[in-house]
């Protein structure tokens, strides 16, 4: 897809606006408050709606005070999601259409000196078997088993970034590998604490 400008809609509430068919980003802005983008997609002969699941009323989409977000977040309005449907992905969902409540996400990857900040958090907090269990490691050859850690840890148990098994040096800057889905859970969860979400 090529973004190309279309036109301005006008203000909001935008009701019975015809639209070719096509994909959209609309730029929904407002003084004293973030910008917000939110995605359209008309398809052949088809229409668009803002309405939740069980709903005739359109969602009203929310922007963000200013202020709201840090540096480094960005902000997903409500609406519907299209997912699935595809034949080459294991375990793939049919092709469908869900309705996902508005989020805040960072706008970069997760890097190896915030997920070993993750790390050392909670092992000075003492829970290091959840530490350990959600620290990178190599794929084991054995399934079932756990592989090497990646990261390296000290004697007092904190961890480190030091040469893989390769004798590659990681950079702290770089997105941290190696961590599954329940890793990543975890790692939300404890950064939305620390921020007081």
């Amino acid at each position: 897809l090529i973004a190309t400008p279309y036109q301005y809609l006008g203000k909001t509430p935008i009701i019975n606006r015809q639209l070719p068919m096509g994909s959209y980003i609309i730029e929904l802005e407002s003084t004293g408050y973030h910008s917000c983008r939110y995605p359209v997609h008309i398809t052949r002969l088809g229409n668009w709606h803002g309405r939740p699941p069980n709903s005739m009323q359109s969602h009203p989409i929310w922007l963000p005070p200013i202020g709201a977000l840090k540096s480094n977040e960005c902000y997903i309005p409500a609406g519907w999601f299209h997912c699935g449907g595809d034949p080459l992905a294991p375990d793939a969902m049919p092709a469908q259409e869900i309705w996902v409540d508005g989020f805040v996400m960072q706008a970069y990857a997760v890097t190896n000196q915030e997920y070993i900040e993750f790390l050392n958090d909670l092992y000075a907090n003492g829970r290091r078997s959840e530490a350990l269990e959600y620290a990178p490691r190599e794929r084991a050859s054995i399934e079932q088993e756990d592989g090497a850690l990646i990261y390296g840890q000290n004697e007092d148990g904190t961890f480190y970034l030091t040469p893989d098994a390769d004798g590659d040096m990681w950079e702290a800057s770089w997105p941290v590998l190696m961590v599954n889905w329940l890793c990543a859970q975890a790692y939300a969860e404890w950064y939305a604490s620390k921020m007081g979400q």
